[in-house]
């Protein structure tokens, strides 16, 4: 009773947190399946019905969301289902579920991440059921997709660095170095994501005995994305991770206009880029691959030589990308999520979740702060690294990662992309009021105060 009494406003959340999920679900009972989802679910299958290591190091999909799916397919009963079966559509919404419940998980590890902040627990509370309110969010855990997993590991990962900020040792590194694993494998987009954030924890302490653990978790993770590299090298003659981010690509290339030259020695890309802009085709990166070759996704040359053109053409226009890409970053920071059902049979429930989404859409606007404020946090926390400078700037570097990774290396659903790191953005906007107290418990206690 003691521990209820004591949690008692963070128990009142979650339970709110599960009854807005119960009633999403009864106005929208079914699992969003794309055609990403089923790239996954089938890549997860040959693993486990077929060869496991030639799919799981393959050229298409990183392995940890396609094993996700079929191993709770199996748990519920309908393991290798045909896509689109009833079979397959009874096991998906099982893994909704399950992503429910771990999302769940996560807005309690926001709640302990706001507490080691030092945010008193009933403002931490307040926070943790503004972000579980977030249809933005919460949506995702209805769609076989990876956001779902990809915001649960961002809200770990980002406790676990601020538990290591605050005292590191082998153990936490350990967790630290198997998170970083995962999300490798959840998604290659964070391939440099220990690369921005241990080198802060280690400019905070700036002890001799700090930086040989943090310099080992690197080395020994960096080895997970070479012998991945080798691997796709050796079975699917592909040096790189996967070929969405080479497709991706090209979509900049076509969107920025930018000049194939220096890819002149790949002739099939280079002719078709140079025809397709004479005839006014769609910048669609999809769209142009399988008009001059439907039959592309199949031909693991032609996309190896897709990789050779992109790489060329980026690198010989490098600074032109990099400033198209820096403009763009406002606007897509404001993309709202575009996957989120609606029921018209239900015009109560359907009244509520549009406002939700109305709500938080307009809140992505606060959002923009982060990115004049976190020069300030920068400019903080290179004078004086403490702990609450360097929290602040872990959540903000986490946040900005994610923005700049989605911006360059995307093409489209940027909202999509985006959304998985608004619980990082939103408590860094948190931890700047108000703006002249630089104490971070002050800081929020005031606030509160306020309200």
């Amino acid at each position: 009773m003691n521990y209820i009494r004591r949690n008692q406003p963070i128990i009142t959340v979650l339970l709110l947190c599960l009854a807005i999920r119960i009633i999403y679900r009864e106005y929208s009972p079914d699992a969003v399946v794309t055609p990403d989802s089923f790239g996954y679910y089938d890549i997860g299958r040959k693993m486990l019905s077929e060869s496991f290591w030639p799919n799981f190091v393959n050229d298409h999909r990183t392995p940890l969301y396609p094993l996700f799916l079929n191993v709770l397919m199996a748990a519920s009963g309908n393991i290798g289902a045909a896509v689109g079966s009833a079979q397959f559509m009874k096991g998906a919404t099982f893994i909704t579920i399950v992503q429910s419940v771990i999302a769940l998980t996560g807005l309690y590890l926001l709640y302990k991440t706001a507490l080691i902040l030092k945010i008193e627990k009933r403002y931490a509370s307040l926070f943790t059921l503004f972000i579980s309110l977030n249809h933005l969010l919460f949506a995702w855990e209805g769609v076989l997709l990876t956001e779902s997993l990809v915001i649960f590991w961002i809200i770990l990962t980002t406790y676990i660095l601020l538990i290591a900020l605050k005292k590191i040792g082998s153990s936490v590194m350990v967790i630290l170095l198997l998170l970083f694993i995962a999300g490798f494998l959840l998604k290659p987009a964070y391939l440099a994501f220990p690369l921005v954030t241990l080198p802060i924890i280690a400019f905070t302490h700036q002890k001799k005995g700090i930086l040989m653990p943090i310099v080992v978790s690197l080395l020994l993770f960096l080895a997970v994305p070479f012998a991945y590299i080798k691997g796709n090298e050796a079975l699917h003659n592909y040096s790189g991770v996967n070929h969405i981010t080479d497709i991706n690509l090209m979509g900049r290339i076509l969107q920025y206009n930018l000049p194939v030259e220096a890819g002149r020695d790949v002739t099939f890309f280079y002719g078709a880029v140079r025809d397709y802009r004479a005839i006014g085709g769609d910048p669609m990166p999809y769209r142009f691959l399988e008009y001059y070759d439907p039959q592309i996704y199949d031909k693991p040359e032609r996309l190896n030589d897709l990789q050779r053109f992109t790489r060329a053409v980026v690198l010989d226009n490098l600074p032109r990308f990099i400033t198209l890409g820096v403009a763009e970053i406002p606007k897509r920071m404001l993309e709202p999520n575009d996957l989120i059902a609606e029921n018209p049979e239900a015009p109560f429930l359907l009244t509520l979740f549009n406002g939700l989404r109305s709500f938080y859409t307009a809140a992505q606007y606060l959002t923009l702060l982060v990115l004049p404020l976190f020069f300030l946090v920068l400019f903080r926390f290179f004078r004086k690294p403490s702990f609450p400078t360097a929290a602040t700037m872990i959540i903000g570097v986490i946040a900005l990662y994610q923005i700049i990774v989605s911006v360059f290396f995307g093409y489209s659903e940027f909202g999509r992309l985006i959304s998985v790191v608004q619980p990082q953005l939103y408590l860094f906007l948190l931890l700047q009021l108000p703006p002249n107290n630089r104490d971070i418990t002050a800081r929020i206690n005031r606030f509160g105060r306020n309200l």
